[in-house]
């Protein structure tokens, strides 16, 4: 799993074909606590939705999506 500068995840899949799909946060939040190794803490992970510093406000790698998402007090 990794996470995009814009604050999207997503996820690399190898096989006869292989594919990079996105994934929701929630979805990724899901993911996460399924992970074996962990190379981040929770809130590294996900710094918006989790009181990491400085990362739960709006920037320009945001899309408008998510902006208007945010000011609506969502994820």
């Amino acid at each position: 799993m990794f996470h995009a500068l814009n604050s999207n995840y997503f996820v690399q899949r190898q096989g006869d074909r292989s594919t990079i799909d996105t994934l929701r946060q929630a979805q990724s939040e899901e993911m996460y606590q399924r992970l074996p190794n962990r190379h981040q803490t929770f809130v590294a992970a996900f710094p918006k939705g989790n009181g990491g510093v400085g990362m739960d406000t709006a920037s320009s790698y945001d899309d408008e999506k998510e902006r208007l998402a945010q000011a609506a007090g969502g994820q």
